[in-house]
């Protein structure tokens, strides 16, 4: 949505208004002075421009899920969790290691490389914990 603003061009002055009566009334009264009687010469008009200003689109708003959404199934407050501690693992869970296994060191391309329990998709021997 666009609005219109009127500002003053004076030297140094730079006021803006909203309606170009309220800005010509602002150039006769500060810069002018009063006006002669019957005079109708629009000299006010070369002291002011017109300016189309964009207006900020409005803030986006929360979707009615998101509103309604409890604490423990909002995304933000579970990072907040993750993040201020470390929960202990679960039991029964081994916990992933960062072990690489033949597949991930040499490939698809070099299966003949891999140890025999890689190539059965067992546990590997070579890279194991």
């Amino acid at each position: 949505m666009n609005s219109v603003v009127f500002e003053c061009t004076w030297r140094g002055c730079g006021h803006n208004t909203n309606t170009c009566s309220s800005i010509e009334a602002h150039i006769r009264n500060t810069h002018l002075g009063p006006k002669k009687e019957g005079d109708s010469d629009h000299e006010e008009e070369f002291y002011y421009t017109e300016r189309e200003v964009m207006a900020p689109a409005p803030p986006p708003t929360l979707s009615h899920r998101d509103m309604c959404r409890p604490p423990h199934e909002d995304p933000e407050y579970q990072r907040q969790l993750v993040g201020s501690y470390s929960s202990p693992s679960s039991p029964g869970r081994r916990p992933r290691s960062d072990n690489k296994k033949c597949r991930k060191v040499y490939g698809m391309d070099q299966r003949d490389l891999w140890c025999t329990q890689c190539k059965w998709k067992k546990a590997c021997t070579r890279f194991g914990d």
